[in-house]
């Protein structure tokens, strides 16, 4: 586990962090690829090449990169900024727009 950790800090919000992040979840949790699997179906049915997508909340990219495997163009909208510059190292960076806001029912500002 300290390796996995090891390697997490040091890649993230870098290139090689979403490529590490899916070997390793290939390689040691299969069902987190069956997850994937199941939302990229699921998510196929409303999602075509092209579209605009976005993904409120988008954490570390989960989602987002299943939007941008369907082919979608997807703005991901994350306040955390150590979460939004592992967002922005997601490929195809042409394809993926990331803002480091908050998204509520009021404007203004909040402590995260």
């Amino acid at each position: 586990m300290i390796v996995k950790e090891t390697i997490k800090r040091a890649t993230r919000g870098s290139v090689l962090y979403a490529p590490l992040r899916d070997l390793y979840q290939r390689a040691f949790n299969p069902s987190f690829w069956e997850r994937r699997n199941r939302m990229a179906s699921f998510f196929s049915r409303f999602i075509s090449r092209n579209d605009l997508v976005f993904d409120v909340g988008a954490n570390v990219g989960e989602y987002t990169a299943t939007f941008l495997g369907l082919g979608a163009r997807v703005v991901s909208i994350e306040p955390n900024p150590a979460l939004a510059s592992t967002l922005r190292a997601l490929r195809p960076r042409g394809r993926v727009v990331v803002e480091s806001a908050a998204a509520g029912s009021q404007p203004g500002f909040s402590e995260l």
